[in-house]
């Protein structure tokens, strides 16, 4: 697992990040924001029927900062749902900016 300071390096190089983690400590990702056309891409296929099954794991690969791609490639085949999981979908409202409030006057 990243330690703090290995977090806090992330930061500083890639912005807004989130971590999603293994309960039981087994995996550990970490994903940063992703670019306006990372995103637009990901709207286009989630709302393109062909694509949708794929678009948020797309997305989510595009993003992974930490382990490598080719580790994410081997922890997805462990752990396919990682990407779509509930917490990965919590990660990129508040990553992209999705999870705001309302405040209405």
């Amino acid at each position: 697992m990243l330690t703090e300071k290995q977090m806090a390096e992330l930061e500083v190089k890639h912005g807004r990040i989130a971590r999603l983690r293994d309960p039981q400590g087994k995996w550990e990702v970490v994903l940063r924001k992703p670019t306006r056309p990372e995103y637009k891409a990901f709207r286009a296929r989630s709302h393109n029927p062909a694509q949708i099954a794929d678009a948020q794991e797309q997305l989510v690969r595009q993003i992974v900062v930490h382990p490598t791609a080719e580790a994410f490639g081997s922890l997805l085949d462990d752990y396919p749902g990682i990407a779509e999981s509930p917490a990965a979908s919590k990660a990129l409202q508040a990553l992209t900016g999705m999870a705001a409030e309302e405040d209405s006057k």
